[in-house]
């Protein structure tokens, strides 16, 4: 089944149907220069207020998918470094507005 799915980057439609179902957040970019301001790792899911989210929908902006390896087990940045690289990108490529939204995987849970 999957392999007959037409690829997201050529499937709008799908990629939008996907957000609405599956209530994909992306954090709203100005966050994201706020996060790193205040250093610290990155929030869990939960912890994130819904302003700060776009949630069920597509970003009218630009959206940036971001995926790296992981600085701990439990948090993919612990010491809050890659967040202020990543508010840096996204100065760089013009991503910094309320409808720029940034997805990257969730911090797992504890062990």
């Amino acid at each position: 089944m999957i392999r007959a799915l037409t690829p997201v980057a050529t499937d709008t439609k799908g990629f939008e149907v996907l957000v609405e179902e599956a209530q994909l957040a992306f954090i709203r970019a100005p966050v994201i220069k706020r996060w790193a301001a205040e250093g610290g790792p990155i929030r869990r899911r939960q912890e994130i207020p819904e302003q700060d989210t776009i949630t069920g929908r597509l970003p009218t902006g630009k959206i940036v998918s971001l995926s790296h390896c992981w600085d701990a087990t439990c948090n993919c940045d612990p010491t809050g470094k890659k967040m202020g690289e990543l508010a840096k990108a996204l100065v760089g490529i013009d991503a910094t507005g309320e409808e720029d939204g940034v997805s990257f995987p969730a911090p797992r849970p504890p062990p």
